[in-house]
């Protein structure tokens, strides 16, 4: 073997010898990444199932709370069935229209926002346990507020309203019949029967 031929043997296995370690090199590059991207699938499936988790419990809870709710509803409904005499007082039946508001100024969002308001208590005998319900012109005749006791004056009960300046009628239901309480003033309404009125300045 002459020198020449001795060169290139040893520059081509010198050349092998670094082929075979970058191969190694690529092939632990492959493995670690290989691995990486395992760690990562298992990293995020462990994160989803956690969330996944998370989710149905809070599912859970919600249906509990509206199972909460449901139950809530059903013993006020019923509650509402066995309390004499407020079916009928709840029974309101409205004015006409063209009739609402011709000597009375409204209680509205917008008329709230423009006119001066001022509390007022709007009160009446208590009449025993019964319910009794205050309704006027500044609700547009359509719902009633229940009375609540006055403490101090065990015989009275009333409701504490917001009013906008002007005038304002209005009267008391029990056992589903309209009336009036003597301590205001009355007038005559289209129905032919009487209403309280009161004028806010």
């Amino acid at each position: 073997m002459n020198e020449k031929s001795s060169n290139f043997d040893s520059n081509f296995m010198q050349h092998m010898v670094e082929l075979s370690g970058r191969v190694l090199e690529i092939q632990n590059e492959f493995n670690i990444i290989k691995y990486n991207l395992k760690e990562e699938k298992n990293s995020n499936y462990e994160a989803l199932e956690i969330k996944l988790k998370n989710m149905e419990g809070k599912n859970k809870f919600l249906e509990k709370e509206m199972e909460k709710a449901n139950e809530t509803i059903d013993a006020l409904t019923n509650s509402i069935k066995t309390l004499g005499g407020i079916n009928d007082a709840l029974l309101i039946k409205k004015q006409p229209r063209k009739d609402r508001g011709d000597k009375s100024t409204l209680l509205n969002i917008e008329n709230s926002l423009k006119i001066p308001m001022q509390k007022i208590r709007l009160d009446t005998n208590s009449n025993g346990d019964k319910d009794i319900f205050l309704i006027g012109s500044f609700l547009n005749w359509e719902c009633a507020l229940i009375c609540d006791p006055i403490k101090g004056e065990p015989n009275k009960k009333g409701v504490l309203v917001e009013l906008p300046v002007g005038r304002h009628e209005f009267c008391f239901i029990c056992d589903g019949k309209w009336y009036t309480e003597s301590k205001y003033e009355e007038c005559l309404n289209n129905f032919g029967t009487k209403n309280n009125w009161i004028v806010i300045n």
